[in-house]
């Protein structure tokens, strides 16, 4: 469903998960996997949500955004060519059930 979604909005650049889906292996090299063409990053943050407010909260005047230093783990994609078999079994079944 994560892929689709990504697909759904034209996703090209880094893949950055946070929160309780970042620290899932499985997820996360899944992801890895299905997205070979970007690089999916876990981050060490626990809630991306809140620190992402708490930098448009702080933004200037400007409209420039503060930095916010994050520590962030590249995954492993986990053997894409079978994880991709398997997504497109799965989108030819959610499709064929309407």
């Amino acid at each position: 469903m994560v892929d689709r979604s990504l697909c759904a909005v034209k996703s090209k650049g880094d893949i950055i998960v946070d929160g309780p889906f970042a620290k899932n292996p499985v997820f996360l090299s899944s992801l890895a996997g299905l997205r070979p063409q970007q690089n999916v990053l876990a981050s060490q943050l626990r809630d991306g949500t809140t620190q992402g407010a708490m930098v448009l909260a702080l933004m200037g005047e400007d409209d420039k955004l503060p930095e916010l230093a994050l520590s962030l783990d590249r995954i492993a994609p986990e053997a894409p060519a079978m994880i991709a078999d398997y997504a497109e079994k799965w989108r030819r079944l959610a499709e064929q059930a309407g």
